[in-house]
């Protein structure tokens, strides 16, 4: 995991309302976003807190940041519910650095969270488990949790929409997959390990209100272009920081 002294900071978990396709049976039931915010207003909001870049990563969908991809510190992301084929228990991705028809082919394989990060990490995009203790669909149990550690590059360790202890939790989860562990887990799930040393850190806000963009970021080291940004993604030079 890097670090990111004199560095930048780039807000890699928000919403807005792009965000229909949601966890909530009411909402979706209604046809109600998440969010209100607007997608320039939440770009805005990011940098006037400071934000060197940010990504727009609303559920399932990038219609939210087709709107504002041309400003040169806007990241293309989505948040994507993926799913274990064995139980149908739902997990949260965060992929950054996507185009319409590589989200086309996540959409198709995310019923099957191993197809889907299969293509994910062939098509090189970036990407991390949010919020990786919060429970999203279906039952959710250290067996999913192991599998989490072998299967992601990254996790979410500070998101600011979710309890301090669970953010705690997970950093030192992940923080304590050591080679040694992560073989003991190959051999008990038949997976080979995406890392060596386990995944590296995130940090975003995960808002949905537009009153707490940018109070959770992730840190990385200098970058004057949203392709540097993905590339540090991509090489796990981050840190969280934040509530």
């Amino acid at each position: 995991m890097g670090t990111a002294d004199a560095g930048i900071r780039a807000e890699l978990h928000l919403h807005s309302r792009a965000s229909t396709d949601t966890g909530s049976w009411f909402l979706n039931k209604a046809v109600l976003p998440e969010s209100y915010t607007t997608p320039e207003g939440a770009r805005e909001t990011a940098k006037s807190k400071g934000m060197d870049f940010m990504a727009l990563t609303d559920h399932n969908t990038l219609s939210g940041v087709a709107e504002i991809a041309h400003h040169p510190d806007v990241i293309v992301g989505v948040e994507a519910t993926c799913a274990f084929p064995e139980d149908a228990a739902e997990m949260h991705v965060l992929i950054w650095g996507l185009d319409e028809q590589q989200w086309s082919e996540i959409d198709r394989l995310r019923a099957n969270i191993y197809e889907a990060l299969e293509y994910v990490r062939v098509e090189n995009l970036p990407h991390s488990l949010a919020h990786p203790l919060h429970r999203v669909g279906g039952d959710f149990t250290a067996d999913h949790l192991e599998r989490c550690l072998l299967l992601f590059p990254a996790w979410e360790g500070r998101n600011g929409a979710r309890p301090r202890i669970t953010n705690e939790v997970a950093v030192r989860i992940a923080r304590s997959a050591g080679p040694d562990y992560l073989e003991k887990l190959a051999e008990r799930h038949g997976l080979e390990p995406i890392t060596e040393t386990g995944p590296s850190l995130t940090g975003g806000s995960d808002d949905h209100s537009g009153f707490a963009i940018a109070n959770a970021w992730t840190e990385m080291p200098p970058a004057s272009s949203k392709e540097e940004v993905v590339e540090h993604l991509r090489s796990g030079r981050t840190a969280p920081g934040g509530e």
